[in-house]
């Protein structure tokens, strides 16, 4: 079995450390978080844009988002044109794959950085890059296995009709007349040795989250 320490990285979308108490907020308490904190490691110094895309895409590429040129933000609700019968899967990826500042032949992003030091990848939640993906812009970005969303819009709600697992498209059972919008704003990225079933079981030594 690999010696390599399981890495789960949750990534909450525009949520400050101010709002939590592990950094010293005083308002409200945020005892899961804190627990999980407790037992980790805290970042004190760190830069990250105040605008949830060219944030998210600093955090896999490593660039500052002040770099002109690097990328650009897809189109959000283009994935609704499923639930209305306007567009197909196939019509909205090759859009997207088309379209906008592509990754180059020569970046590194985090699950590819992941991935060459043994890791197997996974990503769970919104999106990673853009205001919309697809699944091959998730595999480019490293990522063994996805499990959310490849809408941003899709995001700002509580009951999306669908989701994506590994570029399949996943019905919402009671969500399917919805053609609005998504749930909570969260990413959760792990690195480690995964032994996939549905979602996140068997990681590391057998232990379900």
């Amino acid at each position: 079995m690999s010696k390599l320490p399981n890495i789960i990285y949750i990534y909450a979308d525009d949520l400050g450390r101010g709002m939590l108490s592990c950094y010293g907020q005083k308002h409200f308490e945020t005892p899961n978080i804190d627990s999980i904190a407790n037992d980790s490691v805290l970042f004190r110094h760190f830069y990250g844009c105040a605008f949830c895309a060219p944030a998210r895409a600093s955090l896999i590429s490593g660039i500052h988002d002040a770099h002109a040129g690097r990328w650009s933000l897809t189109r959000a609700g283009i994935y609704i044109g499923l639930s209305n019968g306007t567009m197909t899967y196939d019509k909205i990826r090759e859009l997207i794959n088309n379209t906008g500042i592509e990754a180059r032949a020569d970046d590194v992003f985090l699950g590819n950085m992941a991935r060459e030091a043994g890791y197997v990848t996974g990503q769970i939640g919104k999106l990673e890059w853009g205001f919309s993906t697809t699944p091959e812009r998730i595999k480019r970005h490293g990522w063994d296995y996805h499990y959310g969303y490849y809408d941003h819009q899709r995001c700002h709600g509580f009951y999306p009709p669908f989701l994506f697992e590994n570029g399949e498209i996943i019905h919402i059972k009671g969500c399917e007349g919805n053609l609005g919008n998504g749930t909570a704003q969260t990413h959760f990225a792990f690195y480690g040795n995964l032994d996939f079933d549905y979602g996140l079981s068997g990681i590391g030594d057998g232990a379900t989250l």
